[in-house]
């Protein structure tokens, strides 16, 4: 990603969200709580940080989805 990450989650209903930019070392760099609506949801979430690997942490009724995001420069 350049300077916004987009996400696109499909909810069978209307629930909450937490969305976190993690570094490899494990620092929370980013947290937003989100809600959604039932269907398709697209989520822009522009973190300030440097070039590199990080995790996007997608949490949502008790379970975690981990994605490996590059920060281009």
């Amino acid at each position: 990603f350049d300077n916004e990450i987009t996400v696109e989650l499909n909810a069978a209903e209307k629930q909450q969200v937490v969305l976190q930019l993690v570094s490899l070392t494990g620092q929370v760099l980013s947290a937003e709580k989100r809600t959604l609506t039932a269907g398709t949801n697209m989520i822009k979430i522009n973190p300030v940080v440097a070039s590199g690997v990080y995790l996007l942490k997608i949490e949502s009724k008790g379970q975690t989805e981990n994605f490996k995001v590059i920060k281009n420069q």
